[in-house]
């Protein structure tokens, strides 16, 4: 049987806990507060913090186990705290199952007391039959290593130190320690998918093939976990090396870096650059992943992830990032134009003031042959059109649309890139570059002048 000397080296073993206080997520359950009653005897009542969620699902029921907890706590000094959240209408909202919407939900509020009591800690009472059937739950969804590994001890500021415990352990614990607690009539709905598995799926198992999976599963997950974390650190160092650029909205990977490497590699590399800009993989299934992995070989194309992010190749760059559905162009400056007499003494100066920009910046003067430019127009400063095109010195006339994609320049750069043209013809890029055929020269007599404002 357990006792309170298997949770404590739990509790400071894996599940690396430090002594300060922590918020103990009870239900009323068995589970719950046979967790509740190791805590009072190993950390005692001051370092804890208790909160019940009310997920105003059962009516008088929910009200019986809110009661039973708040009870409990009053007669050992215990913080207590109670949330009622009307999870049946957060569902709907959420377009998730009460299952989901319940579990979001409990982690939210979690999560806030333990920031507004400055904890670092959040104990739940989870145990090895709710891993074994979490593995399971995984396994029909089609998961891959990560997901064989269930719950761990530890993941974030959530604790577990119950993990190691099976249910009929704790049933027999808290019976002969009369321990009190109330039975959640829905556990026998199964109507609710960890419910069925565990009634007759495991049932079933246990019955025709004398098998125990609950240990057999857990068993599976203690291997997938040392197998992914050892992955999981492969993939950390391969993500340093392929990673150009990060921000809270965007990852930009370079593909070289990721060719000729393990898939399993790559794929860990992606979900980490999806989890970098989504905040985490709900809903991030293997086909996305494999959606992502397959525009490597592409350019200029793009897929849609979960949560609004998006996927895009292009020229060797993945750029994983925030969706922008309405993509705002970047803002057009003004120009202004002068013409002016041609000084020889000036030619070099010339040239230099065309001279390619700094990657980043942008030419903010140019100068032109005056008579050649205003005999195709007058310039204007807009965004690319249909039908542009530029002049490239010993080359000639080539279109503008293809002179970006030979340049390598990205999709979304080329719809921003400011255009500074005459009717159709580009006489310059000022984030890239002033064309040809239009410069000064020794039979120039005046010089167009263009500054952007």
């Amino acid at each position: 049987m357990i006792n309170p000397k298997q949770i404590r080296d739990n509790l400071y073993g894996p599940c690396h806990y430090d002594g300060s206080g922590l918020v103990v997520g009870v239900s009323g359950g068995a589970d719950s507060m046979l967790l509740l009653d190791m805590f009072v005897s190993i950390l005692g009542a001051e370092q804890i913090k208790v909160l019940h969620l009310n997920h105003s699902i059962r009516g008088e029921e929910a009200l019986r186990d809110q009661q039973h907890v708040e009870k409990y706590c009053l007669e050992h000094n215990i913080s207590c705290k109670v949330v009622v959240r009307d999870i049946p209408t957060e569902a709907r909202d959420l377009g998730k199952s009460l299952e989901e919407a319940g579990r979001i939900a409990r982690y939210q509020e979690f999560e806030l007391e333990a920031n507004n009591m400055g904890y670092k800690y959040i104990a739940c009472a989870h145990h090895a039959n709710d891993r074994a059937e979490t593995v399971m739950m995984n396994i029909l969804r089609g998961s891959g290593v990560r997901g064989l590994r269930g719950m761990d001890f530890v993941s974030g500021k959530v604790i577990r130190p119950l993990l190691n415990v099976t249910r009929q352990e704790i049933m027999e614990y808290v019976e002969t320690n009369n321990i009190p607690y109330v039975t959640d009539s829905t556990n026998s709905d199964n109507n609710y998918r960890r419910n069925a598995l565990r009634n007759d799926l495991f049932k079933y198992i246990e019955d025709n093939y004398g098998v125990d999976i609950t240990g057999r599963l857990n068993a599976l997950a203690d291997l997938a976990r040392e197998d992914s974390d050892c992955l999981d650190q492969m993939a950390e160092e391969l993500y340093g090396q392929a990673v150009q650029g990060e921000t809270a909205n965007s990852v930009i990977l370079d593909t070289k870096a990721l060719e000729h490497k393990s898939i399993a590699l790559v794929k860990r590399v992606v979900r980490i650059a999806i989890s970098k800009v989504k905040g985490d993989l709900v809903d991030v299934t293997q086909n996305h992943v494999d959606s992502v992995i397959g525009l490597l070989d592409l350019t200029g194309k793009k897929v849609n992830l979960p949560g609004g992010i998006e996927a895009a190749i292009s020229y060797g760059k993945l750029s994983i990032g925030t969706a922008d559905k309405e993509k705002e162009e970047s803002i057009l400056s003004t120009i202004t134009v002068e013409v002016v007499d041609y000084n020889p003494d000036k030619a070099n100066q010339y040239r230099r003031m065309n001279k390619a920009p700094a990657e980043g910046q942008f030419l903010k003067e140019m100068c032109f042959d005056a008579d050649k430019v205003l005999a195709l127009g007058q310039p204007e400063m807009r965004y690319k059109a249909p039908g542009d095109k530029v002049y490239l010195d010993k080359v000639g006339t080539k279109k503008l649309k293809d002179w970006m994609i030979d340049n390598k320049i990205p999709q979304d750069n080329r719809d921003k890139a400011w255009v500074i043209g005459c009717g159709n013809r580009v006489i310059a890029l000022p984030q890239y570059r002033v064309f040809g055929g239009l410069e000064p020269g020794a039979y120039t007599q005046k010089v167009l002048i263009l500054r952007i404002d």
